[in-house]
C-alpha cells in the first residue's frame, strides 16, 4: 500500500514541478508542488476509502498532519511579530489537529 502512495505522491508532485509556470501563468497563483502533491494524495485517498477501497487511514493521517505543519510555515514566514507567530502556530496546529480527527474520525 505504501508503495503506492509514495508513486502517487512522486507522481503529483512531479505534475507540479514541471507545470507551475504553466499554471502560474494562467491563474496568477503561484503553487507549492510539494504542498500540492501531499494534499492531493490524502484528498484522493480520502476520496478512494469513502468509495469502499481498502486504504489505511494512518496513511491519511500522516498526510494531513504533514498539510497542518506546511501551513504554518507557509504562514510564519508571512508574518514578523514573534508572539503573532507562537500563536498562530499553536492555533493551526490545535484546530488543524481537531479537524483532522473529525474528518478521520468518521472514515
Amino acid at each position: 500500500m505504501i508503495e503506492y502512495v509514495i508513486v502517487l505522491l512522486l507522481g503529483i508532485y512531479l505534475f507540479f514541478v514541471f507545470t507551475g509556470e504553466n499554471i502560474k501563468k494562467i491563474t496568477k497563483i503561484k503553487i507549492c508542488a510539494l504542498c500540492a502533491a501531499v494534499l492531493l494524495t490524502w484528498v484522493t485517498l480520502l476520496i478512494l476509502k469513502f468509495l469502499g477501497y481498502n486504504i489505511d487511514i494512518l496513511i491519511i493521517g500522516i498526510l494531513v498532519g504533514q498539510c497542518i505543519m506546511g501551513i504554518t510555515c507557509k504562514l510564519e514566514k508571512r508574518m514578523q511579530d514573534k508572539f503573532a507567530i507562537a500563536i498562530m502556530k499553536i492555533s493551526v496546529v490545535i484546530i488543524g489537529t481537531f479537524g483532522a480527527y473529525m474528518l478521520l474520525k468518521g472514515v
